[in-house]
Order: C-alpha cells, then structure tokens, then sequence
C-alpha cells in the first residue's frame, strides 16, 4: 500500500511541477504580450471613439481568452505586439474590454476598400423612436430609441428645403413613408430613417481605438508616419 501510495505521489508531484512550469511560461508569454511594443512610429495619428463593427473582443480568441487587460494602454501594447495579428484596436471603458482586428478598419466617410467600419463619433443619447401604429396619416410612438441605430443610410434631408431636419420634422417624414419602422435625430447630426435593427439597453460606453499605419491604408500618410526599416522605437 505504501509503495501505491509513493507512486501516486510522485505522479502528482511530477504534475505539479509540470503545471508550474506552464503557468510561468504563460505568465512570461503574456508579460510580453502587455510590454509597451515598438508600434509609436506606426500609429495612424486618428482615434477611434465611436463603435466599430467587426472588431472582436479578445476573449474570442483561444490564445487570448487568459489575458487580463485593465486600460486602454494595455489593449494597445497588446494590438501593437500581435504584428500583422492586429491592425486596429478598441478599449471600452466601461466594460473594460479589449477589442482587435487583423483587417483595414476605415473610419467615417473614409473611401477605403473594407466592409469593416468605425462611428467616428462617441456614443450619445439619440431622439428617435419605432413607428407604434399608422392611422390616416398620424403615427404612434413604439419603443423608444436611445442608442444610435446602424443601418439607415444617409442622413435624410427635408424634400423642400434640403436642409438638416430638426427632432419634428424627422418624425414626421418617417410617418410619411410606409416603408419607415423607425427613425432617430440628434441636434448637429441630423435625421436618420428607415428600417434598422437597433440596439437595446444602455447607452454604450465610450471608447477608446486606434489603426496601425498599414502601406497602402494610411490615407496617404505613409512616408510621413512609418519609420524607415530598423527604427525601433518604444510604444507610449
């Protein structure tokens, strides 16, 4: 029995130290994931504030899920060390997560050849709301809009003076067309309508993002930003 029991400890000890082994290798792994990179010199000089689309958080990578990221300089030491892994990040403040891409990542009204894109505005609390029911020619209001609503194209423009519509206006001309199921307007952004899925809950949080000047991808900003090969400056 004792010579059993011998034998099983040593299995385990054997393991312990195995496990140890790994955790201190991925403790190191990950130290040098988080070490401010050598990315300065290739940063696009814009920001990211506004939610992107198809960034994804970190914690959906196999390889990623185990690392803590507590701020915005953590998140981006860990864009910058990925290399050609990551081209764009994002860190949401008030769910502390971390989000990365591999891909271009255009921002705004920017031409650039990516489905992927950025708001280049912080979240903000919109007037808008669902069309609730149509009766000779009046609305009801539905379920009311407070977070921005993706997918309704441009900014829509009064029909007659072809000028910014106001909160009333961007009501009315969404219960005007029957193909409209919702509509939103902010003062110094416009009126926005049509059909859209929106999204529920608390406003988001805002963010904090930046792009890697990628050749190519830098709105003509490549001479001016990349360093000549062999530069090696520290990440801040």
């Amino acid at each position: 029995a004792f010579v059993g029991y011998l034998k099983a400890l040593l299995l385990f000890v054997s393991f312990f130290k195995k496990c140890v082994s790994f955790n201190e290798t991925r403790a190191r792994e990950i130290g040098h994931l988080l070490t401010p990179g050598r990315c300065k010199g290739i940063w696009r000089p814009d920001s990211l504030p506004g939610k992107c689309f198809g960034v994804n958080p970190i914690k959906e990578f196999l390889d990623l899920m185990d690392i803590k990221i507590y701020n915005y300089k953590q998140c981006r030491s860990l864009c910058c060390n990925l290399n050609e892994r990551c081209t764009t990040w994002q860190y949401q403040n008030s769910s502390g997560t971390c989000f990365i891409q591999a891909r271009a990542v255009r921002l705004g009204m920017e031409g650039s050849n990516t489905e992927l894109w950025c708001d280049p505005f912080p979240p903000h609390t919109w007037n808008g709301y669902r069309i609730g029911e149509r009766n000779n020619g009046l609305c009801t209001k539905g379920e009311e809009l407070p977070n921005q609503c993706f997918g309704f194209g441009a900014e829509k423009m009064h029909p007659v003076t072809k000028a910014r519509m106001n909160e009333k206006e961007c009501e009315q001309m969404c219960c005007k067309d029957p193909t409209c199921d919702s509509w939103q307007e902010m003062p110094g952004r416009g009126c926005y309508y049509g059909q859209s899925g929106c999204h529920k809950g608390p406003i988001d949080g805002a963010y904090d993002g930046g792009r890697k000047c990628i050749p190519g991808f830098c709105g003509g900003l490549e001479s001016k930003i990349l360093k000549p090969k062999g530069t090696l400056v520290k990440d801040t």
